[in-house]
């Protein structure tokens, strides 16, 4: 009733055309659903970010062909990547990712920093396609990165003076003062000796922290087998004390929802390996480590500090 008093008015005021266009208005919005759009707002949390960041626009593998460079993500160590006496690149990470490269018929850019931690931070802020920096495969890093093949298995040992005596069983291991390098493998090993305190060290890499037991600066730390097979060739004070873990497996890392990039790391690791390519940089950088007499190395490392200029 009061619609058509209110059309009477608007008649006798504005006359036909008008009213009849607010007829016309007022019957279709009486024919239509009232529609409420739904809306939510949700606050990313840290996970959330973190698999943002991890999701390509496009394949990975596609954009290092298009762009003709694998960006590999490396530390300067002996058992990674370095110069050698003749100033040229060398070092297990560096053969194994130039030939993956070569596969791919790409060149390589690496990306050299001061430890483990600032490589893992590094692939998250996706700064490289490859972290290839003797890491070690454990459930943390599964649980953010992916891995290619194991291409190592080493031992991690409690590192230490040699004048100290050798640690028996775990209640030997309280009290010792132990430095391990930030974000690395060795962390997530000692975890479950309660006996035993550590510090993380943010400023040195394993490297830096076993020349620093050879000199007596700090009493202990932790290495893999490998780096520290390697080390002690330069570093003879050093010496192997307690294994923490046997068996640890050495593997690539890339960042999640890569899957062409890893499945073609794979099928390039398999022929790499069947090729005997793998056997031959094993034994190039490592066949000589096991064969270790201290006095001998210890006499020439002495006789090149005081006879060579």
């Amino acid at each position: 009733m009061i619609f058509f008093k209110q059309l009477r008015l608007n008649i006798k005021t504005h006359g036909w055309p008008l009213c009849i266009l607010l007829v016309t208005v007022m019957l279709a919005a009486c024919d239509q659903p009232e529609k409420i759009a739904p809306v939510s707002f949700l606050l990313p949390d840290a996970e959330d970010m973190q698999k943002r960041g991890q999701l390509p626009s496009g394949s990975l593998l596609d954009e290092i062909k298009q762009r003709g460079k694998l960006t590999v993500l490396t530390t300067n160590l002996p058992s990674t990547y370095y110069y050698d006496r003749n100033d040229k690149l060398a070092g297990p990470e560096y053969d194994m990712t130039k030939s993956f490269a070569e596969s791919l018929q790409v060149e390589v850019e690496y990306k050299v920093y001061d430890s483990t931690k600032a490589v893992i931070d590094a692939l998250r802020k996706n700064q490289g396609d490859i972290a290839a920096a003797g890491l070690t495969v454990n459930d943390v890093r599964k649980s953010e990165f992916d891995f290619g093949p194991v291409y190592q298995t080493t031992n991690e040992y409690l590192v230490c003076h040699r004048s100290k005596k050798n640690i028996k069983n775990k209640d030997e291991l309280k009290g010792l003062e132990i430095i391990v390098a930030a974000e690395s493998s060795y962390i997530e090993s000692i975890k479950s000796y309660s006996e035993m305190s550590w510090t993380e060290s943010q400023d040195f890499n394993t490297e830096d922290l076993l020349a620093q037991v050879a000199e007596k600066k700090i009493e202990c730390t932790i290495s893999d087998s490998t780096l520290y097979m390697l080390e002690r060739r330069y570093h003879t004070e050093i010496q192997k004390k307690y294994v923490f873990a046997e068996g640890s497996e050495l593997a690539w890392m890339i960042n999640k929802n890569n899957d062409r990039l890893k499945r073609a790391i794979s099928d390039w690791f398999e022929k790499y390996q069947d090729d005997y390519e793998l056997a031959h940089v094993m034994e190039k950088y490592y066949g000589y480590v096991e064969t270790f007499d201290y006095v001998d190395t210890h006499r020439f490392l002495d006789r090149v500090q005081t006879r060579l200029p």
